[in-house]
């Protein structure tokens, strides 16, 4: 590709497809794949840029920003740059591409392992959905449940300690007294 720098400056790109040499078809695929491979060679140096920025450098038309986003969305579609768009407006001239390595990100992985990556996830997701879950439920408990729970886990301490049969399991006494003491 570094050959096509040296046959065709970017300036003599737009004209030599005038000629009429029957090779016209051959030189629109030499000026495509030249543009190809330096919106890839962006990719290389930078993290970021705006479509503003990519059709500066790489558009045969430098201002129309509408069809460098098309052509940069066609790139990605087809696994050919490893990159995602943020689009925070309709204005392709504001969309955002960030350039991912190439060992990381979807274009990395087959359709089996990323499959396999989601199951994963989703298994995570569930996981935390059900902590989640079971947490809400305690937070929910009243105050007097607490308290509750909390002389329960000392008295099984004390009872622990002492060696008493009564104390730390339900004894039918502690609940007499906790309706005597709300009274």
């Amino acid at each position: 590709m570094e050959c096509c720098k040296l046959v065709f400056p970017e300036s003599d790109l737009g004209k030599l497809t005038k000629y009429k040499d029957n090779n016209s078809g051959l030189v629109r695929l030499v000026i495509e794949a030249y543009r190809q491979f330096s919106v890839l060679q962006l990719g290389k140096t930078f993290a970021a840029l705006r479509i503003a920025d990519i059709a500066r450098k790489t558009s045969p038309d430098p201002n129309d920003f509408a069809e460098t986003g098309k052509y940069v969305v066609h790139l990605i579609s087809t696994g050919k740059l490893n990159a995602a768009i943020s689009t925070p407006s309709e204005d392709p001239a504001s969309w955002t591409v960030r350039f991912v390595d190439p060992s990381d990100g979807p274009s990395a992985r087959s359709e089996e392992q990323e499959y396999e990556a989601l199951v994963k996830q989703s298994r995570k997701v569930k996981s935390l959905m059900t902590h989640f879950q079971e947490t809400d439920r305690k937070l929910g408990l009243s105050k007097e449940y607490i308290g509750d729970a909390k002389k329960n886990r000392n008295n099984k301490a004390d009872g622990a300690e002492e060696g008493n049969p009564w104390i730390g399991r339900d004894n039918p006494f502690d609940q007499d007294e906790d309706m005597m003491a709300d009274l």
